[in-house]
This record gives structure tokens, sequence and C-alpha cells, in this order.
């Protein structure tokens, strides 16, 4: 995740670590991949255009431009990947969790 604080509707370089069952997941025989997001509401969005942060990706790492308004509600957002791997077996990576914050709150 992005390791500077983000406000509500601010662009920013989501980074994910993917893993599963506590282990970082190798990306390099990937052939696609999804990344969703659950707002604080529910809601659930998909976002596909993403990378390999370090290619070839065996340190497990996605990167995605996150635009402006996208992230557009305060509170914990969770962030999952899902892998395809040759074959067609994808597997879901362990959720992770970001705050978006009101440009009005102070940092505490």
């Amino acid at each position: 995740m992005a390791s500077e604080r983000i406000e509500i509707n601010q662009a920013f370089r989501l980074i994910i670590e993917c893993k599963v069952n506590g282990s970082v997941v190798d990306l390099s025989t990937l052939v696609g991949f999804e990344i969703n997001w659950r707002s604080p509401d529910g809601t659930i969005s998909t976002n596909v255009i993403a990378s390999i942060e370090n290619p070839p990706g065996t340190d497990g790492k996605i990167g995605y431009d996150v635009p402006k308004d996208t992230f557009d509600e305060t509170g914990k957002w969770e962030v999952k990947a899902y892998l395809e791997y040759p074959g067609g077996n994808i597997i879901p990576c362990e959720p992770v969790e970001t705050e978006i914050y009101s440009i009005w709150q102070s940092v505490e």
C-alpha cells in the first residue's frame, strides 16, 4: 500500500505485496491478474490496469496508479488482488487495508 497519508479523491501509487498464507507470492509466471477494492460502505470495484512493480515479480508486488477521485470516501478501504496462472488457476491474495482521510482530519 502507499506509505504516505492518503486523502479523499487524491491520486496516488498503490503497491500491493501479494501474499497467500502469510508468504509472498512469486508473480513471474502470471498470465493475468486483477485488483479489487471495497469501499467503507461495502461497494466493490475492479481495476485491471496494473502492472508487476518490479519485473519479473519474484517480490510479489503489483503496482497501480490510482486516478484522482477513485477513492472517494473516507475510512478503511480493503484491497485484494486475484492472480491467474497457466491452466486457469486463480489464486486470491490476502486483502490489505488502507485508510483514506478527509483533508480536514488531523494527523495523530
